[in-house]
């Protein structure tokens, strides 16, 4: 008798939270985990892109290997309490007052989340903060309000002795500053300078406005009232500091710096201008440049902007100059991009890499070719030496581009050269390029009288054929390889001599580069002893 077949077991249905770490499933959990709490919802991420990619960063999961799917939820353990409609919540609380825990309009309530909501992140400084762990919650600032009144007592107790009237429009900008700011929808970038806390951010390629990175469960590391003395700090041998005799000097020798974003913001805590109290606005990246909009709350508000490179030609300096920088070292995009993210550092996108480039970098390098070049032909006198070679760059192996160069022997210097691509002429691609630089420079007036080169047949028999005033020789190194593939050929029919063979090309290099010191009889009579 057969045993029937086991029965599969049915998967738990209803939502589940996509949050890593996270269990909460509606169909077995129905109250909240946090103590303060007795609701649990599971809502679907935001539709527009850029809040999506917000909640993605704080899910603590690994989107190169997960893709969020249109049915994706996180449970409402993640958000605090200020990140929910507050008309929604005390309907929620009046429900559950009148009707009891288990009424199904308590049950199914609706409690929406405000548009910027973020899972794990603290509205106050926009840093990563976990509900579910008691360390997090418990490293969260005081709030908005309190932290504001201590810095303007502290201002107005420091400019009490000035005048009479020194503390009345601190404490009117301080009314008019409160009344502006709701509960617990203050700007982040605000809170977080006026509290003094870390606001480590995370830049990305685009020009996009200020956002705050997921820093786990890292301490704060800039605090406004507990700054440490630089003297005080033990600095190892290779962060000893460059001391030097002034600003100027200082200016001189040093032209970028790296800055820490929070240490950056915490400088406009006052404005710039008056040294009063102030925010800040707006922060938005350009490039490698940052901005920093901030509204001063003095006796005569105003609104100010600050960037951190100079703008030339409506391009930031910095821009132009670390694009420059990239394509000198011989660095590809794809790498500097790779930098770039590791350190979160702004950097330009592809595109406006590629633009700036091929629009400002690439004709001023022509531009100083050109001149130099000009330079060194007019400097030119009577009949010159030159060596030239041909070099295949090409994305693989297919030898597309051929660029040959033409240098002058007596000063080193690369008179011309051309580049050429497979297809625009028929042969070989040396030997065109060849023809092209040459032809180049005799109608510059340059006169040749010697050309060295590979050992090319093709470009030997061009310039035989083309011109008849240039000497073509090959190089030493060329021509001892033909000298001793022509002696390989004799040995077969003369064994002897393959043992002289490489004893030959040494003595033919030595006599070719020290033509006074060794007497040419010696390679006569070297000869005619290998046939005796």
């Amino acid at each position: 008798m057969t045993e029937p077949p086991a029965k599969k077991k049915r998967k738990a249905g209803g939502s589940f939270c996509a949050m890593g770490g996270c269990s909460n499933r509606s169909s077995r959990d129905s109250t909240s985990g946090l103590p303060n709490r007795d609701f649990i919802r599971y809502l679907y991420l935001p539709k527009d892109h850029k809040g999506r990619q917000k909640w993605l960063a704080r899910m603590k999961r690994d989107t190169r290997s997960w893709t969020p799917g249109k049915n994706t939820r996180v449970c409402s353990d993640h958000f605090f309490e200020c990140d929910f409609m507050e008309e929604d919540l005390s309907r929620y609380r009046n429900r559950l007052s009148s009707d009891g825990a288990g009424s199904s309009k308590v049950t199914y309530t609706r409690i929406r989340l405000k548009p910027d909501s973020v899972p794990n992140t603290d509205r106050q400084t926009g840093r990563f903060v976990d509900p579910l762990d008691p360390r997090d919650v418990q490293r969260r600032p005081l709030p908005i309000r309190e932290r504001f009144s201590e810095q303007v007592e502290e201002v107005t107790e420091e400019t009490a002795g000035v005048s009479d009237h020194s503390s009345s429009p601190l404490q009117v900008q301080e009314d008019e500053f409160h009344d502006a700011l709701p509960d617990c929808e203050l700007d982040e970038i605000s809170q977080s300078l006026l509290s003094g806390t870390d606001t480590d951010s995370d830049f990305s390629g685009n020009d996009t406005d200020y956002e705050m990175s997921s820093d786990d469960d890292s301490e704060d590391r800039f605090t406004g009232s507990d700054e440490s003395d630089v003297d005080d700090v033990e600095l190892d041998q290779e962060s000893e500091p460059i001391i030097h005799d002034s600003v100027n000097s200082f200016a001189q020798s040093i032209k970028w710096v790296f800055v820490s974003v929070p240490l950056l913001l915490s400088l406009f805590k006052h404005c710039p201008d008056c040294g009063v109290p102030s925010k800040v606005t707006k922060v938005m990246t350009h490039g490698f440049a940052i901005v920093i909009h901030y509204k001063c709350f003095g006796i005569c508000p105003h609104e100010g902007v600050w960037r951190s490179s100079p703008v030339v030609r409506n391009k930031y300096e910095s821009n132009l100059l670390f694009s420059a920088a990239v394509m000198m070292c011989g660095v590809s995009y794809k790498a500097l991009e790779a930098v770039m993210s590791c350190l979160s550092v702004p950097y330009v996108s592809k595109t406006s890499f590629y633009n700036l480039i091929s629009s400002y970098l690439y004709p001023m390098i022509m531009n100083k070719w050109t001149a130099v070049r000009d330079s060194i032909i007019d400097g030119l006198q009577g009949d010159v030496d030159v060596a030239g070679d041909g070099h295949f760059d090409s994305p693989g192996w297919c030898a597309k581009f051929c660029t040959y160069s033409i240098m002058e022997m007596k000063s080193g210097a690369i008179l011309d050269f051309f580049i050429c691509q497979k297809g625009m002429y028929n042969g070989d691609l040396e030997t065109a390029a060849c023809k092209e630089v040459l032809t180049n420079l005799k109608s510059r007036g340059v006169t040749i009288k010697n050309l060295v080169t590979d050992e090319n047949t093709k470009v030997a028999k061009m310039v035989r054929t083309f011109f008849h005033q240039i000497t073509h020789n090959y190089d030493i190194w060329h021509k001892a390889r033909l000298i001793k593939k022509k002696l390989l050929v004799i040995a077969k029919k003369f064994p002897k001599i393959a043992e002289y063979v490489p004893g030959i090309v040494i003595i033919f290099g030595m006599l070719v580069r020290n033509v006074k010191e060794i007497p040419r009889f010696w390679w006569s009579d070297f000869i005619r002893h290998c046939y005796t």
